[in-house]
């Protein structure tokens, strides 16, 4: 957690949605919380990603919360990042309990390393959090993922007769435009752009057909601007959201890809014990494929 923490505070107040108690207006703890969700692919309606997408990327529930206390109301000294909290996320009776990561006062869940964790849409995810001798909670509801006929690519993709798959132009830059989308000028979109490894024998043609040799690796993403760290998170929220983007086309080199689209609801209903500006984060990921010829 770095020295932007405190000057985008105020900023993410704007984002909050409800205020409760004058409490928040003496408070100098802070917190943020995002939960986030991939599709299980099988099911998918797009083709290539039905046949392989449930095996090269397994559906995943990932958790990151931040917690931070400031001197004083007043002050304009960085927060100090609180290390040594105990942080659970808890939804439908399921209790999980939040791991610290490599950051001081961030602390992290996911389903792929083993937690009990899965994206339940219409659910209350509640992250609790003991520090201070105080007990601080926020709360979101998990919204649906993007639908699909709200994102559009530019240039338009051509598709394959034969595989049934959409092709994009190598080398060439891809605008990613979700304007026409439910709220598209008040909620932030995450953005990750995953590249299929292939792992069978490249003289075997039939080892293409075969989902287990293929495989999209999520903690390396070709393109992204999903904040990794409580001090991202914080600067990424603070900004007016945008409703589109670019990936360059030296990103987007001959291959298949895996696109997925996050929009995501912010509450900042949090307890009255908890500054202005703290709020809790969720969204659930919608997945595209293409490849680059």
């Amino acid at each position: 957690m770095n020295h932007r923490f405190i000057f985008v505070l105020s900023a993410i107040f704007a984002l909050s949605l409800t205020v409760s108690g004058c409490e928040q207006l003496l408070s100098t703890t802070f917190a943020i919380s995002m939960v986030t969700g991939t599709p299980d692919l099988a099911n998918d309606d797009d083709p290539l990603l039905a046949a392989i997408g449930a095996d090269a990327l397994p559906s995943a529930t990932n958790v990151i919360v931040g917690v931070g206390e400031r001197d004083s109301i007043t002050s304009t000294n960085p927060p100090s990042p609180i290390a040594n909290a105990v942080v659970s996320i808890n939804y439908n009776n399921n209790r999980v309990p939040l791991a610290a990561n490599n950051e001081k006062g961030s602390y992290e869940a996911s389903s792929v390393n083993g937690a009990n964790l899965t994206y339940e849409l219409g659910v209350e995810y509640k992250t609790s959090i003991n520090a201070n001798d105080e007990t601080y909670n926020l709360a979101v509801i998990a919204p649906q993922g993007i639908p699909k006929e709200n994102v559009v690519f530019s240039p338009t993709m051509s598709q394959d007769p034969l595989l049934q798959v959409n092709i994009h132009p190598n080398n060439t830059d891809l605008t990613i435009d979700w304007s026409s989308a439910s709220g598209a000028t008040k909620k932030q979109v995450l953005i990750s752009l995953l590249k299929f490894t292939f792992l069978g024998d490249t003289e075997n043609p039939f080892d293409y057909d075969e989902p287990s040799n293929w495989q999209a690796n999520s903690s390396k993403p070709i393109f992204q601007n999903v904040p990794q760290s409580t001090s991202e998170m914080l600067d990424f929220f603070s900004k007016t959201p945008p409703t589109y983007i670019v990936i360059p086309g030296s990103k987007l080199t001959t291959g298949t890809y895996i696109l997925l689209v996050t929009m995501v609801d912010i509450d900042g209903n949090t307890s009255d014990n908890l500054s202005l500006g703290s709020c809790a984060i969720a969204g659930r990921a919608t997945a595209f494929s293409f490849m680059v010829e």
